[in-house]
């Protein structure tokens, strides 16, 4: 992908995400998932829906947003910061306070 252009990609649920170009994304959070990727010699792929959607409790308890994705194989983690909620605890593990020690 040329640098500073963007795709879309449509995954098997039907939700429309940007694929998000490297040029793009800064932080910690970025700077944490592009070592790791170093270090395992993994290609990364980032994408944001379009919806915005982070995960809130859609009908029968379900996820919405990334945590949606992430549930269904469609993506592996989510590189963000976000609420730790007892719904979303149910589902999936969190990293608390690995970061403090990345950045001090």
């Amino acid at each position: 992908m040329p640098k500073g252009s963007s795709r879309n990609v449509t995954t098997a649920s039907g939700d429309v995400l940007e694929i998000v170009p490297v040029d793009k994304i800064h932080g910690i959070f970025y700077s944490l998932i592009r070592d790791v990727g170093i270090e395992m010699n993994a290609t990364l792929t980032l994408y944001r829906r379009f919806d915005g959607q982070w995960g809130t409790r859609g009908p029968n308890n379900t996820l919405t947003g990334m945590f949606s994705n992430v549930l269904k194989g469609e993506a592996d983690l989510i590189a963000a910061s976000v609420t730790m909620r007892v719904y979303r605890q149910r589902a999936m593990d969190f990293l608390v306070g690995q970061l403090m020690f990345l950045v001090h």
